[in-house]
């Protein structure tokens, strides 16, 4: 039963994510506008099958609890820019400003000061790093990539949100070395950052 429920929101998280990036599509009939997000194959089934590995993991490591939702959140959100982010090279600001305002709700709701300060101290020394780190990469770090990134500092934290931006830089980093190495592109391509953010916030959230 735990797992028909996992499927049953994965499909539902994974079509809010699709109607969203497809959101173009929103005067079509209903019947149509289903059909339409579909036509791309290869982008659906990777995102839904992110998102099923995505919720399984956190069920795994949290049951439904606050844990389970709270970071679910934040993985949805971060899918869906990790997509945009790869198709655009932007990060949508209407992402952002969601991420804030149900990152700022769901710290409220707690009614807890120690959380509140963590998140606020998440947010705060986020945005003051990868400020300094675009400064000093000339813009190496889009301003996007610093605003969602901060935005996860409210839900995660100010220690996890640290380890997961040192893992998602590792990773981001590997991931340039590999593609210089191979010669599948070059120095100047652009390569996107949220998906590592999301892997290695992940990460974070799971095993550290």
């Amino acid at each position: 039963m735990e797992y028909f429920l996992l499927i049953f929101l994965s499909v539902f998280v994974g079509l809010l994510i699709l109607a969203y990036l497809d959101f173009s599509n929103r005067f079509n009939p209903y019947p149509k506008w289903i059909l339409s997000l579909f036509r791309k194959n290869m982008k659906s089934v990777l995102l839904f099958i992110t998102v099923l590995v995505m919720y399984v993991l956190l069920y795994r490591g949290f049951g439904y609890s606050i844990g389970f939702f709270k970071y679910g959140l934040l993985g949805a959100i971060l899918i869906a820019a990790s997509f945009k982010d790869i198709e655009t090279k932007k990060v949508p600001k209407e992402l952002v400003i969601f991420s804030l305002i149900t990152g700022i709700l769901m710290v409220l709701t707690t009614m807890n000061i120690s959380i509140m300060t963590d998140a606020f101290l998440g947010l705060l020394c986020t945005s003051i790093i990868l400020f300094f780190i675009s400064l000093v990469t000339k813009g190496g770090m889009g301003k996007g990539d610093i605003m969602i990134f901060s935005c996860a500092g409210i839900y995660l934290g100010l220690q996890n949100v640290l380890s997961a931006m040192l893992l998602s830089t590792f990773l981001s980093g590997v991931a340039g070395l590999a593609v210089l190495v191979f010669r599948l592109s070059n120095r100047k391509d652009f390569i996107p950052f949220i998906p590592f953010m999301f892997v290695g916030t992940m990460i974070t959230v799971l095993y550290m």
